[in-house]
C-alpha cells in the first residue's frame, strides 16, 4: 500500500485500513462514522480539509457514510439516508 508513511502522524486514531477495487485504499478513523476512499494516495491534508468543510457546511448533523477523496478538487459524499 503506497504512502503508508504519511499515516504515522495519525496512527493512534486509525481504526482500520483496507484495500478494495476499484476504490483503492479504505481508511476508517476511530470515533468517526465515515469511511474514506483514498485511492492509491493517502493524503492527510485532504482528510483534515474535509472535516473543516463538513463543519462549515453543517454536515455534522447528517450521517455521512462514505467520503470519496480520489478526485482532485472535489469530495463525493454518500449519506446513510437520502438528503433533499
Amino acid at each position: 500500500m503506497p504512502n503508508l508513511d504519511n499515516l504515522s502522524k495519525i496512527k493512534n486514531i486509525i481504526d482500520y485500513i483496507s484495500y478494495k477495487n476499484p476504490y483503492g485504499t479504505l481508511l476508517k478513523l476511530k470515533g468517526m462514522n465515515e469511511v474514506f476512499y483514498t485511492g492509491n494516495n493517502i493524503n492527510i491534508n485532504r482528510i483534515k480539509y474535509y472535516f473543516k468543510l463538513k463543519k462549515k457546511l453543517g454536515f455534522s448533523e447528517q450521517k455521512i457514510k462514505r467520503v470519496d477523496l480520489r478526485f482532485n478538487n472535489r469530495f463525493y459524499l454518500e449519506f446513510e439516508e437520502e438528503v433533499i
